[in-house]
Formats: structure tokens, C-alpha cells, sequence
């Protein structure tokens, strides 16, 4: 029944084509019988099944190919500058709170004499209790999966801040203070610096 069905359907298929061919048939083969026509033409290897060739298959292989490879090639950019731009808008975050606390909190600095910052140079001002580059502490909300912890932990973790003052003139009124945030991303250090000014009072040492 099923192999009927087929052949009934091939020559339905194949009285259109002879039809569409000016009621010849596309394989040169005239005659009233339908079962006939197909028959010359299955065996002159004349009937056009549809498919494809290996050509087409390898040339829509490629530009498969080639569209993965760009779709992958700006998917991983837009996670890359997705990763630079939290880099530095948490450094500038840092270093903005880090200004803050030096100008509302100066007491609990260690900062330089007057005579270290009137060459005009740069002189470290570090926290009371430390030598080293201060860390970053982690934000007060932290995820409670322990696998985001642990990311979000280890992301703070490769931040540190230094904090500079520095007398613009011997005589100037105020001081400038500097906060620079350091941090590596995939292999560069990088550096985001914020500058304000403070009364020269915090130092010490009348203008």
C-alpha cells in the first residue's frame, strides 16, 4: 500500500512537470500512460529528486562557520568590556569614598610634616596601624550563595588604594590630596586616580 502511494504521488508530482513543460514530459517521453513516463525517466537518470550537492553543503557549512565565529568573537568583547567598565566605575566608587574619609576622618591618618610636602612632590598618607598598601574591604552586602561569596570576595581582593598629599606652594592655603586605586585585569595593571583638596590644617603647620 505505501509503495502505491508513493508511485501515485510521483506521478502526480511528475504530470505537473510535464505540464509546466507544454504537456511534454521533461524527459523527452510522450504517450498517454503516466506509469510509463516516470518509468523512462527513472531509468535514463533524469528525475531531479531536490537535494543537495556537496558544494552547497560545505559553501552554507562555512558561512555557519564564519557567522560562529563572529557571533562568539562579540559576545566574548561585550563580556570583556562589560568586566572593564565594574572594574572602573568600583575603583572610582573606592576612591571617592576613600577621599570622603580622609577629609571627615583625618585623625585616623598618619600624614606627612609640612617640610615633606612643600617640595611639591608626592608623600604617602597611610592609614594608623598600617605600612603597607591598604586593602579594599568587601562591600556590606554580599551574596549569600557560597559560590557568589566567594567570586564577589575574590573580585575585591585584586584592589588597593594609596593616598598622596602634596603642597602645591609653599605658602598655598590648602592641601592636595590624591587617592589612587590599583588594580590587574587580565594580566595590565591599571590605575584610577581622584584628586581633591583639604585644608592645609591637616597637616599642620600655619600657611
Amino acid at each position: 500500500m505505501f509503495a502505491e502511494g508513493f508511485a501515485i504521488d510521483d506521478a502526480f508530482r511528475h504530470i505537473g512537470m510535464a505540464v509546466l513543460a507544454g504537456g511534454r514530459d521533461t524527459c523527452g517521453e510522450e504517450g498517454n500512460s503516466v506509469t510509463r513516463r516516470c518509468n523512462a525517466c527513472y531509468s535514463k537518470g533524469l528525475w531531479n529528486g531536490g537535494g543537495f550537492t556537496l558544494i552547497e553543503i560545505l559553501a552554507a557549512l562555512s558561512i555557519m562557520g564564519v557567522a560562529t565565529f563572529l557571533f562568539i568573537s562579540l559576545f566574548t568583547s561585550s563580556l570583556e568590556l562589560a568586566q572593564a567598565s565594574r572594574n572602573l566605575k568600583v575603583a572610582a566608587d573606592l576612591a571617592d569614598s576613600q577621599l570622603h574619609d580622609l577629609a571627615h576622618n583625618a585623625g585616623g591618618y598618619v600624614w606627612p610634616d609640612v617640610e615633606d610636602v612643600q617640595g611639591g612632590e608626592l608623600v604617602r598618607v597611610r592609614p594608623e596601624g598600617t605600612q603597607s598598601r591598604a586593602a579594599v574591604p568587601h562591600p556590606s552586602a554580599m551574596p549569600l550563595d557560597p559560590a557568589a561569596h566567594r567570586r564577589e570576595t575574590n573580585f575585591y581582593q585584586k584592589f588597593s588604594w594609596d593616598a598622596y598629599a602634596r603642597l602645591p606652594r609653599p605658602q598655598s592655603p590648602y592641601v592636595e590630596v590624591t587617592v589612587v586605586v590599583r588594580w590587574a585585569d587580565r594580566g595590565r595593571d591599571r590605575v584610577f586616580a581622584l584628586a581633591s583638596c583639604m585644608p592645609r590644617a591637616v597637616i599642620g603647620g600655619a600657611p
